[in-house]
């Protein structure tokens, strides 16, 4: 159970807010654009997000390798690069 949650405007989150305020930035559309406003990017973050959570931080072995986590980061971002490439939007 991972992914990148979207904003959402059909929930009521006012309760949580007053326990957790800093959960307001996460939950909801803000006035500023802190990602590429681009709809690939869902994708790259979602994948991203799957991919720490199911693989990067529950990998034990990773701690103290520097090498494991450099292979890590160039899986992570070749996949990055084929979905830009995909959309027609990867630069050189």
């Amino acid at each position: 159970m991972s992914g990148w949650l979207v904003p959402r405007s059909d929930l009521d989150l006012a309760d949580l807010y007053k326990e957790f305020p800093q959960y307001k930035a996460f939950f909801t559309k803000q006035d500023y654009q802190m990602y590429p406003a681009m709809p690939e990017f869902d994708e790259i973050l979602t994948k991203f997000a799957d991919r720490l959570a199911t693989k990067g931080y529950t990998d034990p072995s990773m701690v103290d390798n520097p090498e494991k986590i450099k292979a890590f980061l160039d899986e992570a971002a070749k996949e990055t690069n084929d979905i830009l490439k995909k959309a027609g939007k990867y630069a050189d």
